[in-house]
């Protein structure tokens, strides 16, 4: 569509053509609408033309173009329009709706462009002046768009006019694509306002009566701590609130309430990044403006793609970046803070006018943050914009906060303040707010810190709570008072006459405005019981009741002396929620809040119906369009994963071959007949059952489309349709290879290429589409991956029991009939057979006769004897066709009838997975954190007495290391060029003493969690080299015992709580046996950090939700900082977290290097209170230049010299009051351009320095070493076990998480419990009370086959719960935790825990149903128990083993169900020995299934006693005479009609016992010999899957 755009330039070529359209009569009433250049444009848009051979040049010199308005079609803002144009041969006339928009301006040049491009579709060579030209052209705000150059820049051209545009030129940019989008503009609203939002869910109260707004070419920013309600408001505003919550208020865009397009109008950018992990950066920015931005008449795709160039450059993602795929767990990718730059850019492109964006600068570093938020800023201040962002931060620079025009400050989800940001005169007026509140701004800390503070607890700043000369200076180190028993009688009176104060004036001030009954009905766990007033609040007004304490003010004192207890804590934790009452009540009294209340109801004044104009439709594309993309997109991803693709044909090639050897050329006799019937029942199943390997990658689509489709990006149906679309051809290619395999191998009926063969074909291919359909509605269905793996191959085994194969139609109970009538596989099995046998010939081979020549009354004459007679039971196929009840009608017109069945039943499953996909109400898992105070029963029992501390402390400060690396270098395989290496760290140095901080710090992809993972030997893949010495030695296998590392995506069991996690690290890492001790260090830990209050949420994940990724954060770092390590890394531990909670983590940490913890960590956007913690810091810069590659160091130092190193090797000055961490970002980062256009690199000026110089003679010394000298005293830790715990400790530790997980996982128990007991009953109604009859004794072996199937298909789940805990038992087994045996063995266990009782349940069920055997006192109920216990747990054992051995779920799956399917193949049932080919039979003898289903048949056949009631499965054999004379002397000829006739026929009964059945399965060993082969094979494999679980890492980093 490019190309012919272009073409159509050249087309209009004299510019006297166009004269007509640029200045039409004066008398045309619509000549407004003429001169709009828009139009000329559109003129450009209608046409398509085809590529001439010789390139772009018309044909024709001459055009004709006319355009006649038709008077009064006006609709709206548009006007209908006929236009006629020719050019030679060409001849098109349209009517088309045009706005009348004005200010679209567009060149259209009348010359005709001299440069053409080739064949090849490329421009001819392109010279920098025409470059420049052309840039010039685009960045000049005056000059109209060029749009005959831009669309002949190939791709190449294009980014190379990219990389000369500068980020200051972006608003330009984009200013002039909207002139050319003008239309949409114009119908795109402004502004944003909600009024007395409250969102409760449950009992808890998330919201309660938040109002603002957004308006136009404005920056809002949000603040407040974690429970403050930021990312509830901001979903709630998305329209992405829970289900299941209720919310109430009003939101409204320009005055007029909201509607199904309210998704064009507002972005969202969610804080988790969820995109297509095979896509490219640059693909996913390109489906983003191709889906939201609109397809239409009025921008072209070739603007879309500048357009998303210049985005990409804006955020950082060009160059080899856009070309680079996302990734995810199991696909290297961009980095975190890359996919956050990703998330932001394609909401961008989406071309909204109201972004709203939570955690915006998550993961970036401090001057990328700075820099894109700047660029937001500016292009929502570009002329003629209208663009708006409401953003949320963490931890914001004094710079980046100051960027925004108004804040929303959140505590406890309530607002405590809206309004401007600065006044006129440069101040904040918050801070105005707050200090006439009594909270004073402490001097030094930076104002979104000190705001965020406040949200989390207000009393803290309050001025009665700072001493007065601290107060009075304003410089002043807030106290936070611990709650101590032993205290002095001077402390404890000084310390509650001043809690009581406090209480007693914020109370007054409550008091004074009646705040407590109604104002707090709607927080969260604050009774107003809690908190009553008696009284005035003053020394004399009467007592104040804290938590049921009375203590009158001025007797604080004597009440103290006297006995009374009133405990600090309980009187802090009760400071905390009057504080907060005190605050929102002053809020809502205050002059912010009532001119917020003037501006919503009189600036932002709801509009009459008659005002409000034509809302724009949901989505700006078609439907077809939307199709179309997806399907698109869908061909790429697929494509992409050719590994996949062919490992799927591989496996078609393979299953085929085996099949069509083991059934080689099959022939006409009986038993080929039976092998035939059981070929097809394989043929049926092979590829249905294969379509439950899609369940990993649709489950991960899943939360992908959730996110897409709320964003606005296509209509359910649309990625419906694709993704269904997408499936045809590749299930055409997969079918086609192993029909036309396995055809003409075994001989089938006509051959390759018949009629039957194309028969076949399609119904292979209609059974796999519907099972298709199938999997997507179960995986539509369930909660997650693992309930979907465990329920899609329910019903799959439910269709296949009433398929007719297993048992006969005419068996299944009528109540039980219209399952066969709903099951596909029923048609399926039934076409393929009647496509195979009928009119096929059947023969006997001399040993299928009956009766056989060895039975005694063979010779005998009739009515005794057979008279030496044997008969052939079937000679053809249509006879055979009884067997499985289909005789009786045209076989030509059954076979179309199961064709239309089949295609219903297509038909019907779509609907269903549409329904439940799209239709069903969906949402991700929330994660929000509930506003709560803590409680006091908590509070307690984290007290700690000054002696424990002490003691604790003294142990703490035994034992220091160090830590050093020199010349470290990090390279990784070239996924493109597997013989080149790339490399990311390059001859990196540095060290680390008791006592430091390092800061690891760089621009994003500089390669500091590389080098962190590097140091701390996470690494699983790349190339080191270089020195790591600890305590003066190369790290050993102890190094983790000394060191803890805290990951930068934690990865937590998600069914343990809080503390459980933080106390299992505590009993395997700390090497004291004393649980008291133990429990002290987990409660340290967990204060430490503040997740006292979470301690019994459990963690959960994304789909299922759980506790926020902050409190995520917290407990990883807990989870460290309790075993005591004498080293500690730290990936980037702030990143999400709130002020106070960086804070808080920063500190403590902080402490623990004061008692002689060294301690490196990765940081993004530290504020400088943040920054000062750290005593010495390492900069990276990402280094491009000739051949060196890789992160260099540009400074390593102290933080204290860095101001004056840069200035002295003129990398810059900071100025005063900037940050001094985003300054040395912006120095360090990256290279440095001097005044004389010298451009400095910061790693090479810092090999030239002399603080370079100093370290690398330290480094040379050897840090250890030198330390040693100066003091001989330094105490290394000194282990003689890599473990700090035995294996039995290991075991009883790792047994108790492994046992609550297990039963904790509430979907997956549900799930298989459910699948065992509905599958019970099906089968046991299905074959209720078998008979000891002929049917009654087949159905037995039918009975156990299914059994066989059904438990093992059905534990494929376990491989998505093994492959999901490898990151955690990455961390945990690399930190040596606990030998991987140990992990092994307590999953078996905790496994046997759930499989004994849904064995132990399934075998009654089924025994009992069916009326097996009971003989022998119920022996043999007994040993049946056994073997469904052993199928069981080797079910399990081959699913670990897939699990371990296979790198990722999708081959793990496939594999799984691949071997299973082999294994049923050869196990006895479908294929005897005797007709296993000798090549194959090993696979029979070595085969899993078969013992088991050996076992469990010999256990109930043998000895049983088979008949035929009434002649019910009796072969009858005759006729024995041709006539005989009876006692009438009449002559009776035998015929047909004397089949009752002893003399003519006699009834043989095949199967007279169990051992007959036997014999014919070649069952010929005891029920003994097979359970100990099944437990040989158990035992075995186990030992192997101990081997690779131990040996076998997956997890790369």
């Amino acid at each position: 569509t490019f190309d012919r755009r272009c073409a159509l330039v050249s087309l209009l070529a004299p510019p006297l053509l166009l004269s007509p359209l640029l200045a039409p009569p004066a008398s045309n009433p619509h000549s407004s609408i003429a001169e709009s250049s828009s139009f000329c444009y559109l003129l450009l848009l209608l046409l398509r033309f085809e590529r001439y051979e010789s390139g772009y040049r018309s044909k024709s010199q001459e055009s004709t173009i006319a355009m006649k308005p038709n008077i009064g079609e006006e609709k709206g803002n548009e006007v209908s329009v006929d236009v006629e144009i020719k050019n030679g041969d060409i001849e098109m006339s349209s009517k088309r709706l045009v706005p009348k928009a004005e200010d679209v301006e567009v060149t259209i040049h009348g010359h005709k462009h001299e440069r053409c491009r080739t064949k090849d579709g490329k421009m001819s060579g392109m010279t920098q002046e025409e470059k420049d030209k052309i840039l010039q052209n685009i960045l000049d705000p005056d000059e109209p768009m060029d749009f005959t150059v831009i669309p002949y820049l190939d791709d190449v051209q294009l980014a190379q006019l990219i990389d000369m545009i500068q980020p200051t030129d972006i608003p330009v940019l984009i200013q002039k694509f909207r002139k050319v989008v003008g239309v949409r503009r114009t119908q795109l609203k402004k502004d944003l306002t909600f009024r007395n939002i409250s969102y409760r869910k449950g009992e808890i109260t998330y919201l309660s009566g938040v109002s603002g707004y957004v308006k136009a070419s404005t920056m809002t920013c949000v603040l407040g701590a974690p429970d403050a309600g930021v990312t509830t408001l901001f979903k709630t505003l998305a329209g992405r609130a829970s289900m299941e919550a209720v919310v109430s208020g009003e939101i409204l865009l320009d005055g007029t309430h909201v509607d199904e397009s309210y998704g064009q109008h507002v972005g969202f950018i969610p804080k988790d990044d969820l995109h297509y992990p095979t896509l490219t950066v640059r693909e996913t920015l390109r489906m983003s403006i191709r889906m939201r931005f609109g397809y239409n008449d009025l921008i072209d795709d070739i603007f879309k793609k500048f357009f998303v160039e210049i985005i990409l450059k804006l955020v950082g993602l060009g160059g080899n970046i856009a070309n680079t795929i996302i990734g995810d767990d199991t696909h290297r990718g961009i980095s975190g803070g890359q996919k956050r730059r990703v998330s932001i850019a394609t909401e961008i492109v989406a071309g909204h006018n109201i972004i709203l964006a939570d955690l915006l600068t998550n993961g970036l570093d401090s001057k990328t943050a700075y820099d894109l938020t700047h660029q937001m800023r500016t292009v929502s201040r570009a002329k003629g914009e209208s663009k708006s962002f409401m953003i949320s931060l963490v931890q914001p620079s004094p710079e980046l906060f100051n960027l925004f025009d108004n804040l929303l400050l959140l505590s406890k989800g309530r607002c405590v303040y809206f309004g401007p940001l600065r006044d006129k005169a440069g101040g904040y007026p918050v801070l105005d707010f707050l200090g006439s509140l009594g909270f004073a701004y402490p001097k030094g800390k930076s104002i979104p810190d000190y705001l965020a503070e406040v949200s989390s607890n207000p009393v803290k700043f309050h001025k009665s709570r700072i001493p007065r000369v601290q107060l009075k200076n304003g410089d002043f180190t807030l106290i936070a008072e611990k709650c101590e028993e032993k205290k002095g009688d001077k402390t404890k009176k000084s310390l509650i006459q001043k809690h009581a104060k406090i209480i007693a004036d914020l109370q007054h001030a409550l008091d004074k405005t009646a705040v407590m009954g109604h104002e707090l009905e709607n927080v969260d766990e604050i009774d107003e019981e809690k908190v009553e007033l008696i009284g005035q609040g003053d020394t004399e007004r009467g007592p104040v009741k804290i938590r049921g304490l009375s203590l009158p003010n001025n007797v604080a004192m004597e009440a103290t002396e006297s006995g009374s207890q009133l405990p600090v804590c309980e009187v802090q934790e009760n400071e905390r929620e009057v504080g907060y009452m005190y605050l929102i009540k002053s809020y809502k009294e205050s002059q912010p809040y009532r001119r917020l209340g003037e501006e919503l109801w009189l600036e932002f004044e709801e509009k009459m119906p008659w005002e409000i104009t034509k809302n724009i439709p949901k989505f700006t594309t078609s439907w077809f369009y939307q199709t179309f993309e997806c399907l698109k997109r869908e061909w790429i991803v697929k494509i992409r994963d050719m590994q996949t693709i062919i490992g799927k044909i591989f496996q078609q090639v393979l299953v085929a071959v085996i099949l069509g050897t083991v059934f080689l050329d099959l022939g006409n006799t009986q038993g080929d007949a039976d092998a035939r019937v059981g070929f097809i029942f394989i043929i049926v199943l092979q590829n249905v059952f294969g379509t439950t390997e899609d369940v990993p990658d649709i489950m991960a689509k899943k939360r992908v489309f959730y996110a897409q489709e709320a964003a606005g990006y296509y209509h359910g149906s649309a990625f419906f349709v694709a993704q269904q679309l997408i499936k045809i051809p590749f299930t055409l290619l997969y079918v086609f290879i192993y029909i036309l395999i396995i055809y003409p191998m075994t001989g089938l009926q006509g051959g390759a290429g018949s009629q039957e063969f194309w028969y076949l074909y399609g119904l292979a291919i209609m059974g796999v589409l519907t099972s298709q359909a199938w999997v997507l509605f179960v995986c539509a269905m369930a909660p997650n991956e693992v309930a979907a793996q465990a329920g899609a191959p329910v019903g799959l085994v439910i269709f296949m029991i009433h398929c007719g194969f297993l048992i006969s139609t005419e068996d299944i109970p009528v109540y039980l009939q219209w399952v066969s009538t709903i099951s596909f596989l029923t048609y399926l099995f039934r076409g393929a057979m009647l496509n195979e046998f009928d009119g096929l010939e059947l023969k006997c081979d001399s040993d299928e006769l009956v009766p056989p020549s060895s039975v005694p009354n063979f010779e005998i004459t009739p009515p005794n004897g057979f008279n030496g007679v044997q008969v052939c039971p079937f000679t053809s196929g249509n006879e055979y066709l009884q067997i499985y009840d289909m005789e009786g009608f045209d076989p030509d017109h059954e076979k179309n009838q199961v064709l239309y069945y089949l295609i219903a039943f297509i038909t019907v499953f779509n609907v269903m997975a549409f329904w439940a996909l799209v239709i069903k109400p969906h949402e991700l898992g929330d994660q929000e954190e509930p506003p709560r105070f803590e409680k006091e029963a908590i509070k307690k029992e984290a007290k700690v007495t000054e002696s424990e501390e002490k003691e604790g402390n003294e142990k703490k400060k035994k034992h220091v290391s160090y830590i050093e690396w020199k010349n470290l270098t990090y390279e990784v395989v070239n996924r493109k060029d597997k013989s080149q290496r790339i490399t990311l760290l390059n001859k990196v140095a540095g060290y680390a003493a008791p006592g430091d901080m390092v800061a690891l710090m760089g621009p994003s992809g500089a390669g500091k969690s590389t080098l962190l993972d590097v140091i701390a030997g996470k690494k699983s893949t790349g190339f080191i080299t270089g020195d790591i010495l600890v305590n003066g030695k190369p790290a050993d296998e102890f190094f983790p015992r000394m060191a803890g590392y805290v990951e930068q995506f934690d990865s937590h069991v998600e069914f343990a709580t809080v503390e459980e996690s933080v106390y299992f690290s505590a009993q395997l890492r700390l090497e004291t046996d004393d649980e008291a001790e133990i429990k002290r260090e987990v409660e340290h830990a967990m204060e430490s950090v503040g997740i006292n209050h979470v301690r019994s949420d459990m963690i959960g994940n994304l789909e299922s939700g759980g506790i926020s990724p902050e409190l995520r954060k917290k407990t990883a770092i807990a989870v460290e900082l309790v075993m005591r390590p004498t080293i500690l890394f730290l990936d980037e531990p702030t990143t999400g977290l709130d002020s106070v909670s960086a804070m808080a983590v920063v500190d403590t940490v902080s402490d623990l290097a004061k008692r002689g913890l060294a301690v490196i960590c990765t940081i993004h956007q530290p504020s400088a209170e943040l920054f000062s913690r750290f005593a010495r810091i390492l900069i990276l810069q990402p280094f491009r230049a000739g051949e060196e590659r890789g992160g260099r160091v540009s400074y390593f130092g102290n933080v204290s010299m860095l101001k004056d190193y840069c200035s002295d090797m003129k990398l810059g000055k900071l100025e005063e009051g900037r940050n001094i961490a985003d300054f040395a970002l912006e120095a360090l980062g990256g290279p440095r351009e001097q005044p004389d256009g010298k451009v400095l690199q910061p790693a090479e000026v810092f090999l030239e320095s002399k603080i370079w110089s100093e370290s690398k003679v330290r480094l040379d010394d050897g840090v250890f070493a030198t330390a040693k000298k100066k003091n001989p005293g330094i105490v290394v830790p000194e282990y003689t076990s890599v473990f700090a715990k035995g294996p039995w400790s290991q075991f009883k530790t790792v047994m108790v998480r492994s046992y609550y997980s297990t039963i904790r996982d509430v979907d997956t128990l549900r799930s298989q419990v459910g699948a065992i007991v509905f599958m019970g009953i099906v089968i046991g109604i299905l074959f209720w009370q078998q008979p000891n009859d002929q049917s009654g004794a087949t159905n037995r072996v039918s009975i156990f086959f299914l059994c066989l199937m059904f438990i093992n298909f059905s534990h494929s789940y376990k491989i998505n719960l093994l492959v999901g805990s490898r990151a955690s038992f990455f961390r945990e087994s690399t930190s040596n935790m606990y030998r991987g045996w140990v992990f092994y063995v307590t999953q078996t266990c905790a496994d046997a825990i759930t499989f004994i009782p849904r064995a132990s349940l399934f075998s009654i069920m089924i025994y009992f149903f069916t009326g097996l055997s009971l003989d022998n006192g119920g022996v043999h109920f007994w040993i049946f128990l056994v073997i469904i216990n052993l199928i069981f747990l080797q079910a399990l054992t081959f699913a670990e083993l897939f699990s371990f051995c296979l790198p990722n779920v999708q081959l793990g799956q496939g594999i799984f169900t691949l071997t299973l399917t082999i294994q049923s193949l050869f196990a006895g049932f479908l294929v005897r020995e005797s007709n296993i080919p000798e090549y194959w039979v090993w696979l029979y003898y070595i085969n899993g299934l078969r013992y088991p289903l050996f076992a469990l048949t010999r256990n109930e056949l043998a000895g049983l006693e088979v008949d035929c009631p009434n002649n019910e499965g009796a072969v009858p054999v005759g006729p024995l005479q041709s006539s005989y004379t009876d006692t009438s002397n009449n002559t009776i000829i035998c015929d047909a009609s004397r089949l009752g006739d002893a003399n003519c026929f006699i009834n043989i009964c095949p199967v007279t016992s169990g051992d007959d059945i036997l014999e014919r399965f070649d069952m010929t060993e005891s029920v003994g010999f097979y359970i100990g082969i099944s437990v040989t094979i158990i035992v075995g494999v186990r030992c192997l899957n101990v081997i690779l679980f131990s040996v076998v890492n997956w997890v790369e980093k």
